[in-house]
């Protein structure tokens, strides 16, 4: 069997136009498995592994608000991380008001909202974000 020039010119655009749709939409990230943290945040792995990083997502956003998550703690009204941005310092995020803010560690231990929150390792969030469904 034979293909035509014009047939194999068609398949290889179609071969890259997907491989580019896949790669720039994210298209793969609707079949990683999310797990719910607070309002309408969730966990989701990285490259559909816990292993290759955590971030968070909210939903109706196609990309996630955080990079790869180095600790994290959550209540119903707060979460608190550290990630590859900005590994030093605490982002907050309010799950009402969906603002966030900057904190630094003594601010995290001194203020109400967030001294009890436990501050997990990602491998420890993904396993009690397990539990939480």
């Amino acid at each position: 069997m034979q293909i035509s020039a014009r047939g194999f010119r068609n398949v290889i655009g179609l071969s890259i136009l997907s491989l580019a749709l896949n790669g720039c939409l994210g298209w793969f990230d609707m079949f990683a498995e999310h797990r719910p943290l607070a309002g309408t945040y969730s966990l989701m792995q990285g490259e559909g592994n816990p292993d290759n990083g955590l971030f968070v997502m909210e939903d109706g956003r196609s990309v996630s608000i955080t990079g790869a998550l180095h600790e994290i703690g959550w209540n119903q009204g707060y979460i608190l991380f550290t990630d590859d941005n900005r590994p030093t310092r605490w982002n907050v995020i309010d799950v009402a008001s969906h603002h966030g803010l900057k904190i630094t560690e003594s601010q995290r231990v001194a203020d109400d909202r967030f001294r009890g929150i436990n501050i997990l390792t990602p491998k420890d969030a993904w396993m009690a974000a397990k539990q939480r469904r």
